[in-house]
């Protein structure tokens, strides 16, 4: 038998890497609705606990899919999505539908 080559495989194993964390997926669907502070998130992101979120949020930081900003005139920051971020949201759409069509 011979070998099969995938010319790919090392950017899909870095895209599951980046999305397979438990909770990221949400974390960036909902900030392609708003930007939003810390404690919204973590509401919007179903509960998540605070830790939790706030290592996913550096990760999803470094990897600069998200970025915090200060809010203007108010103490805090809160969290948007970058453009590398918006471009992940089809394939989230599209991993949501392969979802829905198979296991909803």
């Amino acid at each position: 038998m011979r070998d099969i080559e995938v010319p790919f495989r090392s950017e899909i194993n870095t895209a599951t890497s980046t999305l397979g964390h438990k909770w990221t997926v949400e974390i960036v669907y909902v900030l392609s609705i708003s930007p939003l502070r810390f404690c919204q998130l973590q509401r919007a992101a179903g509960g998540i606990n605070p830790r939790t979120l706030s290592a996913r949020l550096d990760y999803l930081e470094n990897q600069n899919i998200v970025s915090r900003q200060p809010m203007e005139g108010c103490a805090g920051d809160q969290y948007q999505l970058e453009q590398k971020g918006k471009d992940l949201l089809p394939a989230i759409e599209a991993m949501t539908s392969w979802g829905k069509k198979y296991f909803g």
